[in-house]
């Protein structure tokens, strides 16, 4: 995986790689041996439902959330935005929070046979 990645990456001039649930931490070990892989200049954006106490509290997951730039915590609220009411640890500064901000509603996932776009219909109040 780590090497499509790379390639991905290479080849579409990815600035980065957002690792989303489920829940990631699930899989943690998993997850930190495919970051060790990954081309070092790729931004990595994790998103967590857990709260910076819970992992505060697992040393395997907050070693994953420090080998990412940058990971928004916390539960999702039904109905809100995925942003809304997240808190964002910046690890590494690569990832400023003015970029979260106004997030961009619309996504586009490259696949072996299919592009698909996406987007999420939400007004996010500020």
């Amino acid at each position: 995986i780590a090497n499509y990645i790379n390639e991905l990456q290479s080849e579409y001039n990815l600035r980065g790689l957002t690792i989303s649930g489920g829940e990631p931490t699930h899989q943690t070990s998993e997850l930190i041996q495919l970051l060790s892989h990954l081309n070092p200049e790729l931004d990595i954006l994790l998103f967590t439902g857990l709260s910076i106490e819970e992992i505060n509290n697992n040393e395997k997951i907050k070693s994953l959330v420090l080998s990412c730039d940058a990971s928004l915590c916390g539960r999702y609220v039904n109905g809100m935005h995925p942003f809304i009411g997240k808190k964002l640890i910046i690890t590494t500064g690569r990832i400023s929070a003015n970029e979260l901000h106004n997030p961009i509603n619309k996504e586009v996932n490259i696949g072996d046979s299919a592009i698909i776009s996406t987007g999420i219909n939400f007004k996010v109040p500020y």
